[in-house]
């Protein structure tokens, strides 16, 4: 760990810690017909980013940022371009805006708020000078960062929760390794089985309800770890009136990223387990998908749990 990150290790997490220190696709694009951008924040409020992208072929290629504020809001910004790098445009159509745009109201609005009860004291209780005197600019500018972080870290806990409070669900526990590697493995598999080709040719979210005891929460963690790591895109949606007492996250529409002739487990199990364990066997990791399902049988419990075709 360098000088810089032994500074921060205590107080980020490691993740955060790595876009930081080795930022992705930092820069700015040159302007141009193809290009597409946008920008939130000042630098007057402490927090500012602009996102700049190339439209190829109805996908995002070349994206960079260019991000002002603390180490999170750059890791966010980093980790967000190599989340949007080579996305299509109908998986952007796909993405669940309403919680965001709902935190980013109340955010915004608790930003106002703030600024004007900053201002109104200020202009009506001015007696903090004579404290602190010609330095009484510093507690009212810390004052502010802090709190209007605080608002920031707010709107992303509603962000990310307001799905959970609307369809009254808890959040499952963080499972172990073990258990992560075997929640994804399962939804990789199935898309193996029933749509072996990719490229569009997917499965409704909800096929795989019964493998996670319909628990929306592990389900979603256990998919979006599988698309980070290159196994599996999702699709724009194609329910024209998806059932309102229902979990969005069932009526998200996945697919192989590639057909499962192309792809192994390797892959997937070193992004769970930071690769091969020393000394330990793991047949099977080098068979592609079809070699692999042919050759193992679904464990009973799982297979027991998969709705008929």
């Amino acid at each position: 760990m360098n000088a810089r990150a032994g500074q921060y290790g205590g107080t980020y997490s490691a993740a955060v810690l790595d876009h930081f220190e080795h930022p992705r696709h930092a820069g700015r694009l040159p302007p141009g017909p193809d290009v597409i951008g946008a920008a939130a924040g000042s630098l007057a409020d402490g927090a500012r980013f602009a996102l700049g992208a190339k439209l190829v072929h109805d996908r995002l290629d070349g994206l960079r940022f260019q991000a002002y504020g603390c180490p999170h809001c750059l890791a966010a910004a980093s980790w967000l371009c190599e989340r949007l790098q080579a996305a299509r445009l109908e998986q952007l159509d796909a993405w669940r805006w309403r919680e965001a745009a709902i935190a980013a109201i109340v955010a915004t609005l608790l930003v106002e708020a703030l600024r004007n009860a900053l201002g109104n004291y200020l202009g009506n209780f001015s007696t903090y000078t004579v404290i602190y005197g010609a330095f009484s600019v510093m507690p009212v500018l810390l004052l502010w960062l802090f709190m209007a972080w605080l608002i920031v870290l707010l709107g992303a806990l509603v962000a990310s929760n307001l799905r959970y409070w609307s369809h009254d669900i808890a959040p499952s526990p963080v499972p172990s390794p073990a258990e992560t590697f075997a929640d994804a493995l399962a939804i990789v598999r199935l898309l193996a089985e029933r749509a072996p080709q990719g490229h569009g040719q997917g499965l409704a979210a909800r096929s795989w309800g019964p493998v996670f005891d319909e628990d929306s929460s592990r389900a979603e963690r256990a998919v979006r770890l599988a698309a980070s790591l290159g196994y599996v895109d999702r699709m724009a949606a194609v329910e024209a009136e998806p059932d309102p007492d229902e979990d969005p996250v069932w009526a998200e529409y996945w697919s192989l990223a590639k057909p499962a002739g192309q792809m192994t487990l390797a892959g997937l199990f070193a992004g769970v387990w930071g690769g091969p364990i020393e000394g330990v066997p793991m047949p099977g990791l080098e068979l592609t998908l079809d070699r692999w399902i042919a050759s193992t049988p679904a464990p009973a419990d799982r297979a027991a749990a998969a709705p008929p075709n």
